[in-house]
């Protein structure tokens, strides 16, 4: 038997059999560890026992709600480089400097790694044996035209003609050039970041006609 799921990564699937096997077998709860970089996933638990009774062979098939739209991907730490990207304590952050050095004779070589959260500047470091993996987030580069400013928050054209109006003003010089300049008359475009589910505006530019 196949079952059919739609899940985010992380997200528990409580998936409900009693309609196949009535009381005997009521739910089975799995968890959708890891789908990599690919749409869909699939699970084999095995046999469903009850009271020593196997019920089936049960396959779960999970497909992500946006296919491909995990917020990170496992890189060997060797792999990884300075001006890369990589997860430091949890945040996106960019690589600006990396070390490798030898514990002793026996041990494993470990990469010493400084990075730079690319969202608020905050330096985070780590240290990891060079054949482990790290996560490095996927980032998102998208320019969207700019219509209004509204009590700090942008208003921006999307692709699908649709306006979004959630994504706020940043804060510091960049904040105050799109302002100064959005009320200047000027037709901008704003260059906003997104990693990790988070977002940012982190440049602006004047639109090209």
């Amino acid at each position: 038997m196949r079952i059919y799921a739609t899940a985010q990564l992380g997200e528990a699937i409580t998936v409900d059999f009693s309609s196949c096997f009535g009381s005997v077998v009521d739910w089975l709860s799995v968890r959708v560890v890891d789908l990599g970089r690919t749409s869909k996933k699939h699970i084999n638990i095995g046999n469903v026992c009850q009271a020593g009774a196997v019920m089936a062979d049960i396959d779960l098939d999970f497909q992500t709600a946006d296919a491909g739209a995990s917020s990170t991907y496992p890189t060997q730490c060797s792999g990884l480089r300075k001006n890369g990207h990589v997860v430091l304590k949890g945040r996106a952050c960019k690589i600006v400097e990396m070390s490798t050095s030898k514990t002793g004779k026996h041990g494993h070589a470990k990469v010493h790694m400084i990075g730079i959260d690319i969202f608020t500047g905050k330096k985070y470091e780590d240290i990891c044996p060079s054949t482990h993996n790290m996560d490095v987030p996927n980032i998102k580069r998208n320019d969207y035209n700019l219509l209004n400013i509204n009590d700090g928050y942008l208003a921006l054209y999307m692709p699908d003609g649709q306006v979004r109006e959630d994504l706020k003003l940043p804060e510091g010089e960049l904040g105050c050039e799109i302002n100064s300049r959005f009320e200047k008359g000027e037709d901008l475009s704003v260059t906003v970041l997104c990693a990790m589910n988070e977002e940012c505006a982190v440049a602006v530019k004047a639109t090209t006609k």
